[in-house]
């Protein structure tokens, strides 16, 4: 486990034993990466809770922790696409925009253990594919974790609008777009020098 994914004040699951936890671990509370974990849990319940533009804060922010190739960047990744895609159906009401990203999710979540840090990613994967025949198989579907399916409260909201906060002090812009299934990242580091109108004309962070 690195140290820069390392929380010991993550708890052990409920009543499961998910793959990316060991009961005899001493680090994270035997979690590989405490902060994913952490991660799951907010972004996980601010997505039961319909905040789906937060859930994806949430998942984004521990993805950037990891290299390409690793099954927790690929999980992560999938599920940065899952909160996008509800957030492109129920706040946009553009399901191809929706079905763009389910597809892409699928293919991040393809091979990605089923209890992966307790998600039920099998319950995950089945309702991508039914949500792209039908949308709304979204309406009234939540994440299950450790076998419950818990909701936001204010400390899940506090974690989210943090990870804005040090976004948006950082001065760090990040687009990612697809391209020939190549991933290009452009980052402008001082968001300071573009008026408000110009800022407005950047790709949104959303947009895949």
């Amino acid at each position: 486990m690195a140290d820069h994914t390392r929380d010991d004040s993550i708890s052990p699951p409920i009543g499961a034993n998910p793959t990316g936890w060991n009961k005899t671990g001493v680090e994270s509370n035997g979690w590989k990466h405490g902060t994913l974990r952490r991660a799951v849990i907010h972004g996980v319940r601010l997505y039961n809770t319909g905040n789906f533009h937060k859930s994806h804060d949430c998942f984004e922010a521990e993805w950037y922790n990891y290299g390409r190739g690793t099954v927790e960047s690929a999980f992560l990744h999938g599920m940065v696409q899952v909160a996008a895609g509800a957030y492109k159906h129920f706040d946009f009401e553009n399901d191809d925009g929706m079905r763009s990203l389910f597809n892409t999710a699928l293919q991040y979540l393809q091979g990605v253990p089923a209890d992966f840090y307790g998600v039920d990613v099998t319950d995950v994967r089945q309702t991508l594919e039914d949500a792209i025949k039908d949308p709304t198989t979204l309406h009234g579907w939540q994440v299950r974790i450790d076998d419950v399916y818990p909701e936001a409260s204010k400390q899940d909201l506090k974690y989210a609008e943090q990870l804005e906060w040090d976004f948006d002090t950082s001065g760090l812009y990040i687009w990612e777009a697809y391209d020939d299934n190549r991933q290009w990242r452009f980052k402008i580091c001082n968001l300071s020098l573009f008026s408000d109108t110009e800022i407005e004309k950047l790709p949104h962070r959303l947009s895949p």
